[in-house]
């Protein structure tokens, strides 16, 4: 490897890296603006950071002058798998998935879905919701399309 592809590897390793965990990142091209704060990430994305992973067409970074990641925008086919800070483990798919780190933050555009593995608990809708931090979710659903819940209840009351 030449030394413009170390740079760029390190680049875009410093500019993403946040918290303790490593983060992995692998595209088929990349391109970074340190002044502007954003960063191009094209073709077969595939970005891991701890257990949470996403896959997609293309994803930009926005990052402060500290290079400290604040938004990931995700398009085309877009897919993620998470885990919450209550220990779910959520799947999810859209055209559009825009993630806010400081809010920690999914915003899902487009044939939106959320899946909570092992479970039924699902919802769809053209535009949802998932906010890891405050524990919500918020969707809608399209003019001729409503938005849908699926969830199992727990019955802790035995019939008697």
């Amino acid at each position: 490897m030449n030394a413009m592809k170390y740079v760029a590897i390190f680049g875009i390793c410093a500019l993403c890296a946040f918290g303790a965990d490593k983060l992995e990142v692998q595209a088929k091209t990349f391109n970074s603006d340190d002044r502007a704060g954003r960063t191009e990430l094209k073709g077969e994305v595939f970005i891991k950071k701890g257990a949470d992973k996403l896959w997609a067409d293309v994803v930009v970074i926005l990052t402060d002058k500290n290079r400290k990641p604040l938004e990931y925008t995700a398009t085309g086919k877009v897919k993620f798998y998470v885990e919450t800070q209550d220990g779910r483990k959520i799947n999810g798919s859209a055209q559009k998935v825009v993630y806010d780190t400081i809010n920690d933050e999914y915003r899902l555009y487009e044939n939106a879905k959320i899946q909570e593995v092992d479970s039924p608990n699902a919802i769809t809708g053209e535009f949802i919701t998932l906010n890891n931090k405050k524990g919500q979710a918020y969707s809608e659903g399209a003019k001729n399309k409503p938005t849908t819940l699926i969830f199992e209840l727990n019955d802790n009351d035995e019939k008697k």
